[in-house]
């Protein structure tokens, strides 16, 4: 075969080596962006899916509140001794004890001891003879497991901040109180006067506590509960930063006196700023 054959049967052959490689190499990185795109958009709709899930739960919690829902089955007594409530398990059925009432719930979010991030939902009691006065009900957790919800936020969602605002100063927290307004109680145990308005109350000194450390959250909830602003007129702001994408979640919990709304703004940063 002389020279010019070879170079025909060359030029019929189809793609060089060199040729093959660049259309590989462009073919791996389209496929690449491709891949990169849709990971995004995944991330994206995980984080839409987390945060608004949380902001769900939370207004979940607050309906319950609002509608009187105690969570758990068994029963519990309260117990006033001087100052101090003692809140135990009951051996009765639940609603036999007239010495409590359910006053609400807390929820505890913090950044810290717990990957993924847990949550807990804890539930409030009081004192039922209380003039209506929540220094005289002296609200507590119940400490038992059927009345607590422990979770974790999902698709690695994490909360930055969550603070309160009163007169343009802020405060950092990591607990929110949802709390039932409370009526006066005769000696008889029965509702004479007042009414039940949901109010909300940021829990002082709250934002460096474990998660994990239920008993350091008990004891703080019921120290500082009586000392929480009622209704502060900013609300309650929790950042939750995304996981997996440049984005963060503002909820908004009961702002400019307009209830206990849960308003959500989604940012694209990972501070809520």
């Amino acid at each position: 075969m002389n020279d010019d054959n070879l170079s025909q049967c060359r030029s019929m052959g189809g793609f060089t080596i060199i040729e093959t490689l660049i259309v590989l190499a462009v073919t791996g990185a389209m496929l690449l962006v491709a891949i990169l795109a849709f990971m995004g958009q995944s991330a994206k709709v995980e984080f839409n899916t987390s945060i608004r899930d949380i902001q769900s739960i939370i207004q979940t919690t607050i309906n319950e509140v609002g509608s009187g829902y105690y969570p758990s089955g068994d029963d519990i007594r309260c117990e006033l001794g001087g100052t101090n409530l003692s809140i135990t398990e009951g051996q009765a059925e639940q609603g036999s004890n007239t010495d409590c009432i359910f006053m609400g719930k807390v929820m505890q979010f913090g950044a810290i001891a717990t990957d993924p991030q847990q949550y807990n939902i804890l539930t409030l009691a009081g004192y039922k003879d209380n003039n209506g006065d929540i220094t005289q009900a002296k609200p507590q957790i119940v400490d038992i497991p059927s009345a607590t919800t422990n979770a974790i936020l999902r698709n690695g969602l994490k909360v930055v901040s969550m603070s309160y605002t009163v007169g343009g100063v802020s405060d950092d927290i990591g607990a929110v109180a949802f709390v039932n307004g409370l009526g006066s109680y005769g000696g008889d145990s029965q509702l004479i006067s007042g009414s039940q308005q949901l109010s909300l109350l940021p829990v002082p000194d709250s934002g460096k506590i474990p998660n994990t450390d239920k008993q350091a959250v008990i004891e703080a909830v019921s120290d500082q509960l009586v000392n929480a602003p009622i209704n502060p007129n900013g609300g309650v702001k929790i950042c939750f930063a995304s996981g997996g994408t440049k984005q963060s979640g503002l909820i908004t919990i009961g702002s400019g006196g307009r209830g206990l709304s849960v308003n959500l703004e989604i940012k694209s940063t990972l501070d809520c700023t």
